[in-house]
């Protein structure tokens, strides 16, 4: 089916599963693929889409290792760069939800709920009622609670990165789960059969807005500010999820990414949006740190794309904090250019940030789980909580720290200031260009985030609103 064909079709959202595709599309196969494709030879997942499919008098059902050469690199990311006009304009997706791996299937028998069980109790007599009565306790499954959601810990596409995009950008989606089958729309999700449905821990849908923006909403209007917050949702729940190769972690939310591009208006860097919100972007942390670090090259040290096996969260979320640092410059390099949103090869950002030396010295017990320090400015000396991203940096005693935000707190809550960790980089981290531009300034790298609370500590350190003048200087973060 060629581009811009107005012909409806179904999609397909699935799990590969370890054993990869042995029939996929590849350069030696795809002229007998244009003409004809063994169904017998499909994984049972493939299979049963093609059955519901047909059962639903549709023509045609788009599945990645089919309609994208696997070992093409120039195809894939001709492809990957429309993945997010495919699951939105497609007349329905198939969310083989309970399949392990693609050989399983999904239209096998579900496992049916417990029976009900009644169980005798008895109310004594007491001064009210002199009788004793005998009731009955019926206790029953709820599928509402844990099965029929779209909880991620409960759906085997819910586990995989690539997945979210294809769940939240798909107009509607039959959900095949392990105890049932849902019609998930952009506005409800309804089980087949009218059982309960709880959406306690469905996925956040993306604000209807984002569909049909032609162009970007009014700067710092409620409608902007929601699209902006929602995406945070988003690298939450996406950072969570499973990628069998790290180097996809911004090539799977790429088709998200171009949605929020046209709506925000801000420039996209490394899955971060460089506008006057950016310093919150850069407030995230690791509840635990990584134990392994990627051999490639994945993002920037101060994207949340650059550590591997984390799961990390925003904390600059805080209603009007004070900026404490002003961003310079910022700008990434992309892999490919005709994919700009896509994966980076390298990414600058340069800060005018007031800097504290700072060291490591034992743990402490912090509000938010996770691997503390504590860390300690050589003069005057403040303790600080702070939370790395890597094991491997935490033993690193000589670190910079550099407050970002600060907020006044107010009765329910205590002033915080929230900035991050450097450790020194190399400069050869950077390209000539930029140390021409820069001359002088040195390079580090991200190691961490911090946080600081309490008005007390603050004025300790200096941290008042004259805290710009003659303080500051330029430091570039690679």
């Amino acid at each position: 089916m060629a581009k811009g064909s107005s012909r409806t079709y179904v999609a397909l959202s699935y799990v590969w599963g370890p054993e990869g595709q042995p029939h996929r599309t590849t350069a030696a196969n795809l002229s007998s693929y244009m003409c004809s494709i063994d169904s017998t030879k499909l994984p049972q997942t493939i299979r049963d889409a093609i059955y519901i499919t047909h059962h639903l008098g549709i023509d045609f059902l788009w599945v990645d290792s089919l309609c994208i050469i696997q070992d093409s690199p120039e195809d894939k990311h001709r492809e990957l760069a429309f993945m997010r006009d495919v699951y939105r304009h497609a007349y329905l997706t198939i969310d083989a939800a309970s399949a392990e791996k693609a050989s399983d299937g999904f239209l096998n028998d579900r496992t049916p709920l417990c029976p009900d069980l009644v169980l005798p109790f008895i109310c004594p007599a007491d001064d009210v009622d002199p009788l004793v009565h005998c009731g009955r306790l019926q206790l029953y499954e709820n599928p509402s609670l844990d099965i029929c959601t779209t909880n991620e810990g409960n759906l085997r596409t819910g586990e995989r990165a690539w997945c979210l995009q294809e769940t939240l950008l798909s107009t509607r989606t039959l959900v095949f789960t392990p105890h049932t089958v849902q019609l998930r729309c952009q506005t409800l999700t309804q089980n087949i059969g009218g059982a309960e449905h709880d959406d306690t821990f469905d996925i956040p849908r993306l604000p209807i807005a984002l569909f049909y923006l032609d162009r970007p909403t009014s700067r710092y209007s409620e409608q902007w500010i929601q699209i902006r917050e929602r995406w945070l949702e988003v690298v939450n729940h996406y950072s969570r999820r499973k990628l069998s190769y790290p180097s996809d972690k911004l090539v799977a939310c790429a088709g998200l990414a171009e949605l929020f591009a046209r709506a925000l208006g801000s420039d996209y860097v490394a899955g971060l949006w460089n506008d006057d919100h950016f310093l919150g972007d850069l407030l995230w942390l690791v509840p635990e740190p990584a134990r392994l670090t990627s051999t490639e090259y994945l993002a920037p040290s101060w994207s949340w794309a650059s550590v591997e096996h984390a799961n990390p969260f925003y904390v600059g979320l805080h209603p009007n904090p004070r900026a404490m640092a002003t961003s310079v410059a910022c700008a990434c390099t992309p892999r490919d250019l005709t994919f700009p949103l896509g994966p980076v090869t390298s990414g600058y950002l340069v800060l005018q940030a007031r800097m504290f030396r700072c060291k490591v010295e034992g743990t402490q017990v912090s509000l938010v789980p996770g691997y503390t320090q504590d860390i300690f400015d050589d003069s005057p000396s403040v303790r600080v909580d702070s939370y790395f991203d890597n094991e491997r940096d935490a033993c690193d005693v000589c670190l910079w720290a550099v407050p970002l935000q600060i907020t006044d707190g107010d009765s329910d809550r205590a002033a915080e200031c929230w900035g991050i960790l450097l450790l020194l980089s190399s400069p050869a981290a950077v390209s000539d260009v930029l140390r021409a531009e820069y001359h002088g300034l040195k390079v580090f790298r991200r190691v961490g985030c911090f946080v600081l609370d309490g008005k007390q500590k603050a004025r300790k350190l200096g941290w008042d609103d004259d805290w710009l003048l003659d303080t500051s200087t330029n430091v570039i973060i690679v």
